[in-house]
């Protein structure tokens, strides 16, 4: 088989497992979607810039993403949406993975995006959409409310850091299985992309007005306050949650945006030794950020660290990488 064919069918399976992860994604957000629901904590503005990167491969990812800003838009954290564009800092020569945000940003979407329309170097032009059409797309609102923890917190509390520092606190809540669970405000501000400030100001404000939050006796620590949470949510399910744990999604950006730098790279070579070298760095970034991500994962090539590049078939560092994708969406859609 020709080495190119070999290139883009491998690559044509990397972004199928980023897919698969993109709309798993939307379907827990009420997009009617085609695989099956992520089972970690939900990211809105991840998910935004996720799909602005894989969706040119799949168009239908951008019209279940228009049709859920067309209605939610309102709980899309422009803040933290900012802080994503800005960390991933994306090389000049790669902005166009951007197009599609920026098409969704200049005709889909209202004002209080224009922070975002700036940093894009884009314009609004609010072409009109059919929010009663779009809806159609979409599960019932009571149901994405009632399957939404955090979308319903921000409905609450606005999309911003209240919302997103309680969510977070009960998912970790349940990840731990109820153990006793501290975390620190850099903690805090590192896992959610939020200031450090506002952090501070946030948690103090929960602690002090609402209660939500208890600070540990000489600690600068806080947990969550299940009498008082109780009392501002008096249906249960408002706040009792079946994700299983969280997720830094920004881990997941920044591999969708090493296979579109993958893509370039093999683009530009035929040589089979340099293929492997990219992959081998690929596999190697990609195990660390999943490191950071908190997905569970084995280290998949442990197998071929030790082993002189040159004496391992290329195909066997291409079936560790798509067996890494894809173990991804899997632990991510797992129910155990």
């Amino acid at each position: 088989m020709d080495g190119g064919i070999l290139k883009k069918d491998f690559l044509n399976n990397v972004i199928e497992s980023e897919i698969k992860i993109a709309w798993s994604h939307w379907n827990r957000l009420g997009a009617m979607g085609y695989e099956k629901i992520i089972m970690c904590s939900t990211d809105p503005e991840a998910l935004i810039l996720l799909t602005s990167i894989v969706g040119k491969n799949d168009e239908r990812l951008i019209t279940a993403m228009n049709s859920w800003l067309a209605k939610y838009e309102s709980l899309v954290s422009i803040e933290r949406l900012k802080r994503y564009i800005k960390e991933l800092n994306v090389h000049e020569n790669q902005t166009y993975v951007f197009d599609v945000l920026n098409d969704t940003v200049s005709h889909y979407v209202p004002k209080r995006w224009l922070s975002i329309a700036k940093l894009l170097n884009t314009k609004i032009t609010q072409d009109s959409i059919n929010i009663e059409a779009a809806s159609k797309k979409l599960a019932l609102h009571e149901r994405i409310m009632q399957k939404n923890l955090q979308l319903m917190l921000r409905s609450e509390y606005g999309a911003g850091t209240k919302a997103d520092v309680i969510y977070f606190f009960l998912v970790v809540f349940e990840q731990k299985k109820g153990a006793v669970f501290f975390p620190s405000m850099p903690q805090i501000s590192k896992m959610l992309h939020y200031n450090h400030s506002s952090i501070y100001r946030t948690i103090q404000q929960l602690a002090q007005d609402r209660g939500l939050l208890e600070k540990q006796q000489g600690k600068d620590v806080y947990s969550i306050n299940f009498r008082a949470l109780a009392k501002t949510f008096k249906e249960p399910y408002r706040w009792q949650t079946e994700i299983l744990y969280y997720v830094d999604w920004l881990s997941i950006i920044k591999m969708a945006l090493l296979t579109e730098q993958l893509n370039d790279q093999l683009q530009q070579t035929n040589d089979e030794s340099i293929t492997k070298s990219r992959l081998s760095d690929y596999i190697k970034e990609c195990e660390q950020l999943m490191d950071e991500s908190g997905i569970y994962h084995s280290d998949f090539f442990k197998g071929l660290q030790n082993v002189p590049l040159m004496t391992v078939d290329i195909t066997a560092i291409q079936d560790n990488t798509i067996q890494m994708m894809n173990n991804i969406y899997l632990q991510l859609t797992s129910k155990s």
